[in-house]
């Protein structure tokens, strides 16, 4: 059965651009195709490069590859159907390997055809207890998984043995893999990202990356800085620098809602994030942004010395109510509501959208005259994945509304006049 796929021409749906103050829209996504043919969760989708295809995985516990026909329509090329629901996949088209993690703890490794057109099952993984969050295939035949038994499991795709694993604090979410280094970085459901090494057959815990509130979703890399980008459900990106010992970071604020999925463009230096508020953000990376001012701890108004509610003495010799703690995005001090009143954005600092600000900083940036450094884009759907293809500037989208959306984004991933060398690349 063929999927409901509208070109531009039969549904003229564009994605709008609601940038910053001061800002120049770079470009615009148009959507060219869509799939909606599934009745369960969409929970992963990639584009086959170099191929007019799409490989998916779903709850209603199928593999399908979508391939384009000369009708303008996808159609199901292959449909693999599994023992259970599919939670996540890593394609290596190199080697035609695929491999799907399972909600009951299994991961099947599959071997794609040269047409697309068939898939032979390899093998099967009994990797862990309990549902697979994530799935990667990385250098010497290594399969890396992680899932909600706690557990990091190492796997050798040549033999199908396990090598090793390691017993997480709490469930792992997401990996990430740098085959520079040989690190390997684990989300979990904590918002901690835990560093190991991975030598031969053994693993050494480095160390832990704290800075996000909740569970680390998803997270990418640019290869040639040595950045890694981690998104989360507390609605913030965050991007870590690996060349230096404490891995600092600064962190980028565009979502009001959870995010769902990023992607670094090494071609047009930008990176692209989708959330569950139905947007994906544009982040040019051609420009550092200053690391976010630490929240200062006062038991009153720092400037106007109001006392805070806790501050019971305070509140005694004053004769007066105590406030709430404020505090301000960009100089960090702690205040009370009547003396942050005020909403900025403050792109040199990651922040596309309005944030409290005390009323000196809010002169500040009003005298400053503030240029955004991304856009924003309207999907009209609440994306859960994301997946781009830059040889051919095609993003992939998947929503909770179960379909699959692709964009034209060739206007939008264009490589910038000047590339400006970032402080972080400097260094």
């Amino acid at each position: 059965m063929a999927s409901k796929i509208q070109s531009s021409a039969e549904g003229s749906e564009q994605a709008s651009v609601m940038s910053g103050a001061g800002s120049t829209p770079r470009g615009r996504l148009e959507l060219v195709g869509k799939i909606e043919s599934y009745d369960d969760a969409v929970n992963m989708a990639v584009i086959i490069p170099r191929e007019d295809g799409i490989i998916c995985v779903s709850d209603d516990r199928t593999v399908k590859v979508w391939m384009k026909r000369y009708t303008g329509q996808y159609w199901p090329s292959i449909c693999q159907n599994v023992s259970g629901a599919c939670v996540c996949m890593d394609f290596c088209i190199e080697l035609r390997q695929l491999v799907v993690g399972l909600d009951c703890g299994i991961i099947i490794e599959f071997k794609v055809g040269d047409d697309y057109n068939k898939v032979q099952h390899v093998r099967d993984y009994p990797a862990h207890t309990g549902r697979v969050n994530a799935v990667l295939l990385v250098d010497e035949n290594i399969l890396l998984s992680c899932g909600s038994d706690k557990c990091f499991q190492i796997n050798c795709t040549e033999t199908g043995q396990r090598l090793t694993g390691y017993q997480l604090n709490t469930s792992g979410s997401c990996l990430q893999y740098e085959s520079s280094s040989k690190y390997v970085f684990i989300g979990d459901n904590s918002g901690q990202i835990t560093v190991f090494k991975l030598d031969a057959d053994k693993i050494e815990r480095l160390t832990t990356l704290k800075r996000h509130t909740a569970t680390v979703q998803c997270m990418t890399l640019d290869k040639s800085r040595r950045l890694l980008f981690s998104a989360s459900h507390d609605q913030s990106i965050v991007v870590w620098n690996l060349k230096t010992k404490d891995f600092a970071a600064f962190e980028l604020h565009g979502h009001l809602d959870k995010v769902r999925g990023i992607s670094f463009c090494e071609n047009s230096n930008q990176l692209l994030s989708v959330g569950e508020d139905c947007v994906v953000v544009c982040w040019d990376l051609t420009k550092f942004r200053d690391p976010p001012a630490k929240w200062n701890e006062s038991d009153a108004c720092e400037s106007c010395s109001t006392p805070f509610f806790w501050n019971v003495k305070s509140m005694w010799e004053t004769k007066s109510f105590g406030g709430r703690q404020h505090h301000c995005r960009k100089c960090g001090k702690a205040l009370c509501a009547k003396c942050s009143a005020h909403s900025d954005v403050i792109p040199q600092m990651g922040f596309e959208l309005q944030v409290r600000v005390c009323d000196n900083c809010h002169n500040q940036l009003e005298a400053e005259k503030q240029t955004s450094l991304a856009t924003i884009h309207d999907l009209r759907h609440a994306a859960v994945y994301l997946d781009v293809d830059e040889n051919s500037r095609t993003i992939l989208t998947t929503g909770k509304d179960r379909v699959i959306k692709l964009w034209d984004a060739s206007t939008l991933l264009q490589p910038p006049k000047q590339q400006v060398l970032s402080t972080i690349q400097k260094k």
